[in-house]
């Protein structure tokens, strides 16, 4: 009996220690739709007259790193988009896309830094116009502290 007793505190602490939980106030006041939400992955999305924005939420296998969900952005992105480049600042990882047919540029940015309860932060960016890299750097780190700020 003690041992199913301490297999269920076992099992309950590491539930709760992977359960994400969002600000959902926060989240609407900022326009945003959750549009995905399961035990590994939550996707909130808006479309600004500037850009578009995606941030997703991924729960970090063990020994998994950003940089690793960064290169995961790769290998999961649509056959029709090409990656242009890809660099590193001190905050993040950042993928730039061209989809093939549309010429329509996007970027994938995973936060180096992951979160208390084992969770990556990144957005997907599409600008509806050309930005140069200081600025691009700029609005990833506003949007990934925005991102940050919804988690309690």
């Amino acid at each position: 009996m003690k041992k199913i007793i301490l297999f269920s505190f076992l099992i309950l602490g590491a539930v709760s220690f992977s359960a994400l939980e969002l600000d959902t106030d926060k989240i609407q006041k900022k326009n945003l739709q959750i549009t995905v939400q399961d035990e590994v992955v939550v996707t909130l999305e808006k479309s600004e007259k500037d850009y578009e924005e995606s941030i997703f939420y991924i729960l970090g296998k063990e020994n998994e790193t950003a940089k690793d969900i960064s290169q995961a952005t790769v290998k999961t992105a649509l056959k029709s988009q090409k990656v242009i480049s890809s660099y590193e600042t001190e905050k993040v990882y950042v993928v730039k896309f061209k989809e093939m047919g549309s010429g329509i540029i996007s970027y994938s940015v995973v936060d180096k830094q992951i979160t208390t309860k084992g969770w990556y932060v990144g957005i997907i960016f599409v600008p509806k116009k050309e930005l140069s890299e200081s600025e691009l750097n700029k609005t990833f780190n506003n949007l990934l502290d925005e991102a940050r700020n919804f988690i309690k």
